[in-house]
């Protein structure tokens, strides 16, 4: 690797602290048994079992973070980012010139790690500023694979998007195959930059549809589950509704009584509202993996079948 890369990639691991490795240790399970001792009578001892598990060990924290078979392959930090930044350079002018790592972390203490590259230029949606990302996400705990996909934040109202693409191509699993196919991130990453104009092209087109309270109502049923034209609901539910309906109102009376503001009401909501893990870079992982994710991606889809309709 280039030596100027080197360094590039040792500091962005220290910045975003990702400066560790995860070591695959084979795991034995302890347990009681009976041995003959030294005057041929038999004594207690502890005996080790093997298992076909092995232990994911964080060098830096000192903890497991999870188990696995034998034929996990692990892909640490240094050569993800190194690998990232060699695909940034491999790419055509017009694509590398555009990408600038801005944020990474390490969620859960280290089980998960993300990287956010900017793309140079911003998005317009009906006169929303969208600042757009590629990401990446890796797993340390073998919980899932390293994965491509496209971010944005809509600069009006700080809410976060992301969206990662579910066929194989944009993912790489942990197996054997794993260091073959990381020399394909370059060209997941270009597929990707090419999404996200196609997600501000989608938001464009979301912009120009109107809406109604029926479509409102459809919409807070199919994300959350609920709406308020159910009736004997709990008070939890309806505290959250009041919370629902008053993020989408926010947005619609900002952007317009359409589905780019209905969908934008449930970004807010997720980004701002929402409950996500108590943690460092908690949201975040909620946004990008987990409860928020899927509210934000029912709420695309939604917005994108009316269109189809």
């Amino acid at each position: 690797m280039d030596k100027n890369l080197d360094v590039l990639a040792r500091e962005i691991l220290i910045k975003y602290d990702l400066d560790f490795r995860i070591e695959k240790l084979p795991s034995v399970a302890l347990r009681n048994g009976l041995t003959i001792g030294d005057n041929g009578g038999m004594v207690e001892c502890i005996e080790e079992v093997k298992t076909p598990y092995f232990m994911l060990y964080n060098d830096k924290t000192g903890e497991i973070i999870n188990s696995v078979k034998k034929g996990y392959t692990v892909s640490q930090n240094d050569e993800i980012v190194e690998l990232m930044l060699e695909g940034i350079g491999n790419l055509p002018s017009k694509y590398s010139n555009t990408l600038d790592v801005v944020k990474g972390g390490s969620i859960n203490g280290g089980r998960k790690v993300f990287l956010q590259l900017s793309i140079e230029g911003d998005g317009d949606v009906n006169g929303d500023v969208i600042k757009r990302y590629i990401t990446l996400v890796d797993s340390n705990d073998g919980s899932t694979g390293l994965s491509v996909g496209v971010g944005d934040l809509t600069v009006s109202c700080m809410n976060q998007f992301y969206q990662f693409y579910k066929d194989g191509q944009s993912k790489l699993k942990h197996t054997a195959s794993l260091n073959v196919r990381k020399a394909e991130l370059p060209s997941l990453i270009e597929k990707q930059l090419r999404n996200s104009l196609s997600l501000v092209d989608a938001y464009n087109n979301f912009s120009r549809f109107d809406i109604n309270d029926k479509t409102i109502h459809r919409a807070v049923k199919t994300v959350y589950g609920y709406s308020r034209l159910d009736q004997d609901l709990p008070t939890r539910v309806e505290n959250v509704l009041d919370t629902i309906y008053g993020n989408i109102g926010h947005q619609i009376s900002d952007k317009g009584k359409n589905l780019w503001g209905l969908h934008s009401g449930f970004t807010r909501w997720s980004t701002h509202d929402r409950n996500a893990p108590k943690r460092d870079n908690g949201r975040v992982e909620s946004l990008m993996l987990s409860g928020n994710y899927t509210i934000n991606d029912k709420s695309f889809k939604f917005a994108a079948s009316e269109m189809a309709v």
